[in-house]
């Protein structure tokens, strides 16, 4: 399986790992991840609109559940 495990925050703040709401619980949630405890590897992604300190809560949230690499995924820079 090619595909990456992916965080989603969405404008309104929302968590998802995959297409499961994580909002209130994002360390536990990932700490219990099987796949994530194994690969140790996760990809945030977040709407334009997020406010910063929501996605490092995430992204330390992360850290505490024993992630060793965390990526970023971001959309092309759509120049207006």
């Amino acid at each position: 399986d090619d595909t990456k495990l992916m965080v989603i925050i969405t404008a309104d703040e929302h968590v998802y790992l995959g297409k499961d709401e994580i909002t209130g619980d994002v360390e536990n949630k990932l700490k219990t991840n099987a796949r994530l405890a194994e690969e140790k590897e996760l990809y945030v992604q977040a709407d334009e609109n997020v406010k910063y300190g929501v996605v490092l809560r995430v992204m330390a949230g992360a850290r505490a559940a024993g992630v060793e690499k965390l990526g970023m995924v971001t959309d092309p820079l759509v120049v207006k």
